[in-house]
């Protein structure tokens, strides 16, 4: 089974209420490999999200990231701050699988803005006492 086929099916099968699924991840771009496996993330309406599962489905390992609407815009968030986003990436670049009402759609594009924009500025305390010294004064 190739991989958007037993994403497809799995997604179907964990979760047939799913409002939308991305397939992310080294599977849907050149870097592929023989041991990569399916990064899926699915959206519900509910519980139980927000959860990760590792299972295995066919052939394929499969890595899951289950979220509400709320719940992904909260890990996004808490991930930028972080300074790394997966979920962002894997909706960004990642395939959309399906889409019932418009949401996988609305994500994806958020996903594409956010990444485009880069990490937020770092901002870091100056240290005042380098920034009061003179190059030529003595403490002696």
């Amino acid at each position: 089974m190739d991989a958007i086929d037993a994403a497809r099916a799995v997604v179907d099968e964990q979760h047939p209420e799913a409002r939308a699924a991305f397939l992310g991840g080294s599977v849907v771009t050149g870097r592929r490999t023989a041991t990569s496996d399916l990064d899926i993330v699915a959206l519900l309406h509910g519980t139980p999200a927000p959860y990760r599962a590792s299972l295995q489905y066919a052939d394929w390992p499969v890595e899951m990231f289950v979220h509400t609407e709320a719940t992904w815009h909260a890990y996004a968030e808490r991930e930028l701050r972080k300074r790394r986003s997966p979920l962002l990436w894997m909706c960004a670049d990642g395939l959309l699988l399906f889409d019932t009402d418009g949401l996988g759609a609305r994500l994806a594009a958020q996903a594409r803005k956010l990444t485009a924009a880069g990490p937020p500025r770092c901002w870091r305390k100056r240290s005042t006492t380098a920034a009061t010294r003179s190059p030529t004064s003595s403490t002696t």
